[in-house]
């Protein structure tokens, strides 16, 4: 179907010794858009801070995309921030060996796309 999603996330860390970490996941199927904008802001003042963003998503079909930008604005300098992004499809090794398993072609996805979520 022609689902949109826009997700966006902003986090500032304006005080010391804060942790967060954001674990996005999309998928996106038949000619569903997905845009993740991400954001975290380290200021001075947010000296120590631990922050991770990851945004994971699969595109399941031709006419499915997925946009995903993560960022950092780091001003402290006494931080440990990571982010990141991936973009993929379901592994045909891992339908494979479900298959191989017994599991129809259709129920293996079925399974990959729950664990994934």
């Amino acid at each position: 179907s022609d689902q949109n999603l826009d997700l966006r996330t902003a986090l500032t860390h304006s005080s010391p010794d804060a942790d967060s970490a954001q674990d996005i996941r999309n998928v996106a199927a038949e000619n569903a858009r997905l845009v993740f904008k991400g954001r975290i802001d380290v200021p001075q003042l947010g000296q120590r801070t631990n922050a991770d963003q990851l945004c994971r998503s699969l595109v399941l079909d031709d006419g499915a995309a997925v946009d995903a930008m993560p960022s950092l604005e780091i001003v402290a300098d006494d931080v440990k921030c990571t982010h990141g992004a991936t973009v993929a499809d379901l592994d045909e090794e891992s339908i494979f060996y479900l298959e191989s398993r017994g599991l129809a072609r259709a129920d293996a996805r079925a399974l990959l796309i729950k664990a994934f979520c």
